[in-house]
């Protein structure tokens, strides 16, 4: 499964699962990030991981 695809699937896992709560946007992609490198063990995801930071600080 392509890098890309890991990030959306996970964001759909912590935004659809009501028992995980997140206090702000920054901490949903931290959270994504992690459970991606445990799926994958490497950095290639990295890039839209800091794309989606770079949203939440831009607006």
């Amino acid at each position: 499964m392509s890098s890309l695809a890991l990030v959306v699937k996970y964001m759909y896992k912590e935004i659809t699962n009501p028992t995980l709560h997140h206090s702000n946007f920054t901490e949903l992609v931290e959270d994504v990030d992690r459970d991606v490198f445990k799926c994958t063990f490497n950095h290639e995801h990295d890039k839209y991981i800091e794309f989606l930071k770079s949203l939440d600080k831009h607006y």
